[in-house]
């Protein structure tokens, strides 16, 4: 058992000391002094793991060498990072750290920055190429801003055994929206500059059908998945086709509930409206011969989308989605909500000669 330091640091190191602070636990290695036998030269990870029983620094994690952590019965991955500089085999457990501006591969240190516990983001870690520093205190090499993460902190150096530095946080924000009706399942994806899939869920968002009768998609038809690049991807449910009803949608997202770092969106956003609707395989919202001559072109093929006529989304275009393009034959999809009638310009009341023009006027 080891009981962290009184500053609620532990540090692991070789037998030769950092200048640490003293208040940190310390633990020593020998596998540290020695080179090239406790970290490679260019691919490392880093793990924080849970396990009921012992893992023994001779205990391989991945036997079958798939990059797949095979961890004993009970034991859980809490947090972890790592980096690879482009070996063949080569494998990345945990969260991976790319350098991507400029792409100097692999990164020669991290640090997770101060406050920022979410596990498992790229978001919550700075980190770079070292360059060697000398000056009485200090530490044998530090970070090359010019070779860092975008996020490291102005002054930023490694502190090892004494507290991290803290990123400034900024609002994250959308990027770039899409909704994508010609995947195997109707999805929209949310582009964010931030890592935001730890706060993000169905109650940071509304999706409106705007046609009359308008309706709101219920939570329980939405699913929220975390993509790649902080990316977030809605699809849905309990619709045929897990496909969005015919209609004109619009989303919104609430900024409240959508942080990075502990930081809320600035202001809620609206993605452009988009439309769904069963047999257009044009998009032109009307279905009618040109949509039928996407099914007659691609009866019978694999492999199809929504634009080649597969309407039912199974990848095949069949007679299923003729049957979809007949029921829905000249149907036309309203181009917005009808407008809210005007009220007249006229009064219902009789004109006497005597009423006055700001009478008429008040009238009703």
């Amino acid at each position: 058992n080891v009981t962290v330091g009184s500053n609620g640091l532990i540090l692991i190191r070789g037998n030769t000391g950092l200048g640490e602070d003293p208040a940190t636990k310390v633990i020593t290695s020998t596998i540290f002094d020695t080179g090239g036998a406790g970290l490679e030269n260019g691919s490392n990870g880093f793990l924080l793991l849970f396990s009921p029983t012992t893992i023994t620094t001779s205990t391989n994690l991945d036997p079958n060498g798939d990059g797949t952590l095979d961890l004993p019965s009970g034991a859980s991955l809490l947090d972890g990072v790592g980096w690879s500089d482009g070996g063949t085999g080569d494998k990345i457990y945990g969260t991976p750290l790319s350098l991507v501006s400029p792409a100097t591969n692999p990164p020669g240190a991290a640090s997770r920055a101060m406050g920022n516990t979410t596990p498992n983001s790229v978001s919550a870690w700075y980190f770079g190429k070292t360059t060697a520093t000398t000056g009485a205190g200090a530490p044998a090499a530090d970070y090359n801003p010019a070779q860092s993460s975008s996020n490291l902190p102005s002054g930023a150096h490694l502190t090892p055994g004494a507290a991290n530095f803290a990123v400034t946080a900024s609002p994250p924000s959308i990027t770039n929206s899409v909704f994508d009706f010609n995947t195997s399942q109707q999805k929209i994806t949310l582009t964010f500059d931030q890592d935001v899939s730890a706060s993000f869920d169905t109650g940071d968002i509304t999706l409106t059908q705007l046609l009359a009768p308008s309706s709101t998609v219920p939570p329980g038809n939405i699913i929220v998945t975390a993509g790649a690049n902080n990316t977030i991807v809605l699809t849905f449910q309990n619709y045929p086709f897990n496909a969005l009803p015919d209609g004109r949608y619009q989303l919104v997202v609430h900024a409240a509930g959508v942080t990075a770092n502990g930081v809320p969106m600035a202001a809620d956003f609206t993605m452009p409206t988009f439309f769904s609707k069963v047999g257009d395989a044009n998009r032109d919202g009307t279905v009618n011969l040109l949509d039928l001559n996407a099914v007659a072109t691609n009866f019978g093929k694999s492999g199809m989308t929504f634009s080649q006529g597969d309407f039912t989304y199974n990848g095949t275009v069949d007679i299923a989605d003729f049957n979809q393009l007949a029921m829905h034959y000249g149907s036309v999809l309203p181009a917005s909500a009808p407008p809210a009638p005007l009220g007249s310009l006229f009064s219902a009341s009789q004109i006497k000669p005597t009423d006055d023009l700001s009478d008429l006027l008040a009238s009703e």
